[in-house]
């Protein structure tokens, strides 16, 4: 009698951990946000709204991406293609803000 094979690969399992993980990380992100926001308000910058809706968009989508991986739905792969799109499009919003800086690039 042959085994029975699990339907969900390993590297779906993983995805599903790493986006929760992902969820958990940002709760302990913001709650640093907000101490330092307390504690410190002459050195906190506020990011712009943009990004805060994009990461908040992303972060919600993120529990649902990992269900419907969990249970193997066809729609777990749009839902993480849109994940990654928008922290894609997030990542070069804060890089086109930050001015550029040869000093980093010249070697003494």
């Amino acid at each position: 009698m042959v085994p029975n094979k699990s339907a969900r690969p390993a590297y779906a399992t993983a995805i599903c951990f790493y986006e929760i993980v992902v969820v958990l990380l940002a709760l302990l992100g913001r709650s640093f946000d907000h101490w330092l926001r307390t504690t410190h308000p002459s050195r906190y910058h506020a990011a712009p709204l943009a990004q805060i809706v994009a990461s908040t968009v992303s972060y919600a989508l993120a529990p649902f991406a990992a269900i419907l991986l969990w249970q193997m739905r066809p729609l777990a792969a749009p839902l993480l293609a849109v994940r990654a799109a928008i922290s894609l499009l997030s990542y070069l919003g804060i890089l086109i803000r930050q001015p550029f800086s040869h000093a980093a690039l010249v070697r003494e």
